[in-house]
């Protein structure tokens, strides 16, 4: 299998595979989704969030091959796939990336910032304010979900009142105009949490890893060198690593879903 650690370790079928978009790499085209047991499924919601964009599942897929890549386990992920696409590793996923869009540029202004909603796995924001009356804007989300909100608006010098897209955290602004007028903000950003504190709180704990099944020698023969490692290694990039690959391994043994 091409990118096969990385398909398996993803576990996302071909929908959305498109290769110009930031982070995405190469997915097998005969490659379906596997069915994954409830702990499976608890550890990757601490990783990808409850319900992710396709940049927030290719950021932290960065994330996790750039760290397999950096310990010595990287010797079994290039014997096992037939092939490897995204290798060296681009930089695309670059601070460029992350930034906020406003158009028409310049129509209004932006107070504030935010980060990642990590809890959902949501990347990409956008919306739309418009002046429907004199005193009233209408905010469209467009992205993460289709709603809207009518704030009340007021205008001093010429300013409006600062008008909410993310409360307490990002704020719009804008001058007088006639009714009708209307901008749309794009915004994206970067998750925030570092790499180790994420794998450390999917990994661990009473909700964490099935080490008897993941770990089950009948799967592979590294699972046991696996769990040596996860259990005994002082590095925690080893043991992470370790135990990445052991999902990969225990992945491609379940069945497949659609």
């Amino acid at each position: 299998m091409i990118n096969r650690v990385r398909t398996l370790l993803m576990n996302c079928g071909r929908e959305g595979n498109d290769l110009r978009l930031p982070g995405e790499e190469y997915i097998p085209a005969d490659f379906v989704r596997r069915s994954q047991p409830i702990w499976l499924r608890r550890v990757y919601t601490r990783l990808f969030g409850a319900n992710p964009d396709r940049l927030f599942i290719n950021y932290r897929m960065r994330q996790l091959m750039q760290l397999i890549h950096a310990t010595p386990l990287s010797e079994f992920v290039t014997v096992d796939d037939a092939a490897i696409t995204y290798l060296p590793f681009r930089d695309e996923l670059n601070g460029s990336l992350f930034q906020q869009v406003m158009t028409p540029a310049g129509a209004a202004y932006l107070h504030g910032g935010h980060s990642a909603d990590e809890a959902n796995g949501q990347t990409e924001y956008a919306w739309t304010v418009q002046l429907i009356a004199e005193d009233t804007v209408r905010v469209t989300s467009l992205i993460p979900a289709a709603t809207y909100v009518d704030v009340p608006v007021t205008f001093t010098g010429g300013l409006s009142s600062v008008v909410p897209l993310i409360p307490k955290r990002l704020t719009t602004s804008f001058n007088v105009h006639d009714v009708g007028f209307s901008y749309q903000v794009q915004s994206t950003v970067r998750p925030a949490t570092d790499i180790a504190a994420v794998l450390t709180t999917a990994f661990n704990g009473a909700e964490g890893l099935d080490t008897l099944n993941l770990f089950a020698s009948a799967i592979a023969a590294e699972q046991a060198m696996y769990y040596d490692i996860w259990t005994k290694h002082p590095q925690f990039v080893m043991r992470y690593a370790a135990v990445c690959m052991a999902i990969a391994n225990f992945t491609e043994t379940q069945e497949t879903v659609g």
